[in-house]
């Protein structure tokens, strides 16, 4: 189902990035404009992990921390504690293949007591992807039920980040939208 959705938001997203006549209109020209920006930030992020917002989220940027830092903030109580021991193991794997890198962000980089799940990305450049395949080639997402199975095995979605590929910003973008507020929200790079 999520994945059904993330690809729909894509769709959305390149669909209006491509009706842009030689970006004619200011409005939608500009958010492409802070779009490129936003993708760039993964480049410069913000040390430490700040307050949430009014709304419950991290103030919107990329956050950057390590391992540690990220759970002694966000896995406290029951269901976070179990969402963070699914993460871990998406991790552990991740981490063994050589992933250096992720971003998370969905309820889970929330206030929220009771998320429902985890999302983020991990950096595809550097990894063993022959590696990955043997452990865990859901994580690949080449497949469309991928997610599913990942959200049923581990409790949420890790989903591949090429830095460079042109899907990259508009999962980036993902993960920095609130769809029920309409608001830019923080997400955190983490450092394995």
């Amino acid at each position: 189902m999520r994945g059904q959705a993330i690809m729909a938001w894509l769709n959305r997203v390149i669909k209006n990035r491509n009706s842009l006549e030689g970006f004619s209109d200011s409005a939608a020209s500009s958010s492409i404009y802070q779009s490129i920006a936003d993708a760039a930030l993964w480049q410069r992020p913000i040390p430490g992990l700040p307050e949430f917002s009014a709304e419950g989220h991290l103030p919107p940027g990329v956050y950057s921390t390590d391992l540690p830092e990220f759970l002694g903030r966000f896995a406290r109580g029951n269901k976070r504690q179990k969402l963070a021991g699914g993460l871990v193991r998406q991790l552990d794997i991740l981490t063994r293949c050589g992933c250096k890198q992720v971003i998370l962000g969905g309820s889970f980089v929330t206030a929220k007591q009771k998320p429902g799940d985890f999302e983020g990305l991990w950096l595809v450049e550097g990894t063993d992807l022959e590696a990955l395949v043997r452990l865990e080639p859901a994580l690949l997402a080449q497949t469309a039920d991928a997610p599913t199975q990942l959200d049923a095995d581990y409790g949420g979605t890790l989903s591949p980040w090429y830095r460079d590929s042109i899907t990259c910003p508009g999962l980036l973008e993902y993960l920095q939208y609130d769809n029920r507020s309409g608001h830019h929200k923080g997400v955190v790079l983490v450092t394995l």
